[in-house]
Formats: C-alpha cells, structure tokens, sequence
C-alpha cells in the first residue's frame, strides 16, 4: 500500500509499454483456461478494465474526512469526495495521489523539461505530455522516500485502488489506513486530503463483489469497506470477524455497526484487537464455516497480504480442498488482500 514505490519512466520503458499493449489486447482474446464462474467473470472484467483505462481520467472532489479507528500509531479514515461519475457501493476507485507539498518545496527542479513520459499503466501505454517543472513534482514523481538526482530519475507516483464503501447521490466514501511510520505517498497522503482538493481517477466495477445472502468476513483494518459496503447495500446474514490491532471504533462507526446489528443484516460482529489476531477466534468456527459454504454461503477476507495467507490457511484447512476449490471457483470465497 502506501509503503511501495513505483518504478522510474524513460524513453525506454514509455516504448516498452507502447509495444506491450497490442500483445495486451491479444492475451484478452485468449479463451478462458476453464469456463468456470470466476474464470469467466474474470475474463470479461478484464476488457472491461481496458475499456475503462482507455478513457480520461474523471475528477474527484475532497469534502470530508473523518476518523473511523483510532491507534497509537495507526488509524481508519473516512474520506468522502463528490463525483459526477457513477458510482455503486463496492466499486473500486483507481486513484491518483499527489506528494506532500514540503517534498515538492525541496525537489531539485534545476534541468527538468516540460516534456516527459507519462507513466504506463495496464491497458494504458506511455505517450509524451507536457507539465510544468513544480507540477510534475507534485503529482508525477514519487517523492514519498526524497528525489533521485535528476528528478527524473525518480520512481513515479502510480495509482492505487481502493474500495467504495458507500454511494450516495454524488459522494462516494472510502476507507483508508494509514500509520505515522509509513511514507507520505498514496494512503498517508488520502488519509490527510483536505475539503476542496481535486483527485483524479477512474471508477472500475469490483471483480467480486458480495452478494446478497449470508456470509463470514474477516478482514483487517479497511479492509472492511466491502463489507460497509453490502451491509449499506441490503445484504443480510453477515458473521464479521474485524481485526483491529489497537485502534478503537470512534462512536459513530459503533452505532452504525449497532443499527446493522439491531436490523439482522449484521449477525455477529467480533472485534479482534491485539495481541490477538483474526485467526485465533476464526479457528474456532470451523463447523459453522463449512456448514455457511455447503448452503451456499460465501466468505470474505480481506487485508494485508500477511493476514490473508493465515486466514486463508485455517478456512481452507476447515473445508477440504473439494469444498474450498468449488467455492473458490463459484466466486464464494473471496481473498482479497
């Protein structure tokens, strides 16, 4: 997340992208291996992606953040910017960041042209643009660990993708986490984005969103925002299972989890802070997750990559690997980390 870098961008990898996007277009053709649920949907998002990517950017508008969880060292936000694009529950935002603007204040301009590669991304290969020396510093060089000399040289600010907990008219709220030790770069920047600065971004539909009827989810921090998102979009039946570490819900975030509770839509909810972690209490629902699939149920995890392999490890230990692969294959076992 907010602790990865991009890569540098010169001529040479603005022509590799160029030629890497008709062999791009080609592998999209390629029928699925297996015309499972998830092979199929996967291979129709994928052009739907492109087609996205291929578009200009839409605009985003900051109008609030507030606290969700709060730690010693680490917190939950909840940014909510305004779009005229349309936007569901559970959608993904791909954003743009921009750098911390006391980075920008000591970035070596000196020889910097107005003419650079714009940064590849998939679908989206590089092409020559043309940007003043101070806003390349702010919104394409990645200065979240100090410049390289030249700034050129610099990795590039990439774009990252974040989960759309609510819609709603034309404000969409997201949940972000952040720790004090991380670089100013993506979430750190997110996190601290203040009412009236413009983002920019495209809106993809999720690949697998949750559907409607009863389901177990365990995540970690924000990676709630999906669960928020179907429990703000009608689903019921939910077991949720949140790691928190050392933060604590602020009120707002606790009544509303009341009220889903108080409604059904939120079975039972398991707040999990540390030194325990999610795996300890999930372990001890290993009938009633196997029961959950067998009625065609589904399960959610989602979090850093470190918690999902142990979550994913205890759930496909419960199940069997029959069980776990015909879920998996049928789009009702989600990991996503």
């Amino acid at each position: 997340m907010s602790k990865a870098a991009g890569r540098p961008v010169g001529w040479r990898e603005a022509l590799k992208s160029r030629a890497m996007d008709p062999l791009r277009y080609a592998w999209l053709h390629l029928p699925p291996k297996q015309r499972t649920v998830r092979e199929l949907a996967f291979h129709r998002y994928r052009f739907e992606v492109r087609r996205i990517l291929r578009r200009h950017p839409s605009e985003f508008t900051v109008l609030r953040s507030r606290e969700l969880a709060v730690g010693a060292e680490s917190k939950v936000v909840a940014l909510t910017l305004a779009t005229n694009r349309p936007v569901q529950p559970a959608d993904l935002l791909y954003l743009w960041w921009r750098n911390d603007p006391a980075a920008v204040a000591t970035a070596p301009l000196a020889n910097l042209r107005d003419w650079y590669w714009t940064t590849p991304l998939p679908y989206r290969s590089s092409h020559l643009e043309r940007s003043s020396a101070a806003e390349q510093a702010a919104s394409i060089f990645d200065l979240g660990e100090g410049p390289a000399q030249p700034l050129s040289r610099t990795p590039r600010i990439e774009p990252r993708l974040y989960t759309v907990a609510s819609a709603s008219g034309k404000a969409v709220e997201l949940h972000i986490t952040t720790r004090r030790d991380w670089p100013k770069r993506a979430s750190s920047y997110l996190a601290n984005a203040r009412p009236g600065e413009k983002l920019t971004g495209w809106v993809f539909p999720h690949p697998h969103r949750l559907p409607r009827g009863p389901g177990f989810a365990v995540v970690t921090g924000s990676g709630a925002a999906a669960v928020f998102a179907a429990l703000r979009s009608g689903t019921s039946g939910v077991r949720l299972i949140w790691g928190l570490g050392d933060k604590r819900l602020e009120p707002w975030v606790s009544q509303e989890l009341a009220g889903h509770e108080a409604q059904g839509a939120l079975e039972k909810l398991t707040i999990v802070s540390s030194p325990k972690r999610v795996t300890d209490d999930l372990s001890e629902h290993r009938e009633e997750l196997i029961h959950l699939v067998r009625s065609g149920g589904w399960i959610y995890i989602s979090g850093n990559e470190a918690m999902g392999e142990a979550a994913d490890e205890v759930i496909s230990g419960a199940l069997g690997t029959d069980l776990h692969r015909a879920a998996y294959e049928d789009l009702r076992y989600i990991v996503s980390t």
